[in-house]
């Protein structure tokens, strides 16, 4: 029996962890680093408010997010990912900035 995904967010996460999947055989470092990375985004984005949560509760709804909540979540962390390659690339660490410029573009092909 398979659940079919009940929200965007479950369904982006799928695509994610098959590619996740694909990126482990092929034992492509900087594409795991950056499936993972977004698949723990977005799990982190659906978890409970801990203000919101009652005491004594034992199972809690997580938060389902819209699909412009996963594009601005999945966006924000290519932004990030670019960002910090180019502080890199101002240091003079082209070799640190390339794996990020690649986790950037992973996970842009998800948008």
């Amino acid at each position: 029996m398979t659940l079919e995904p009940t929200s965007h967010a479950d369904t982006v996460r799928a695509a994610l962890r098959a590619q996740l999947t694909a990126a482990m055989k092929a034992r492509d470092r900087d594409e795991i680093a950056a499936l993972r990375s977004a698949i723990s985004v977005i799990d982190n984005a659906e978890s409970v408010d801990p203000a919101g949560a009652r005491t004594g509760a034992t199972e809690v709804e997580r938060r389902r997010l819209s699909a412009a909540d996963v594009s601005a979540l999945l966006h924000n962390q290519v932004r990030d990912y670019l960002a910090e390659a180019g502080s890199y690339e101002a240091l003079g660490r082209a070799a640190a900035a390339a794996p990020l410029r690649r986790q950037a573009e992973v996970i842009r092909r998800h948008l």
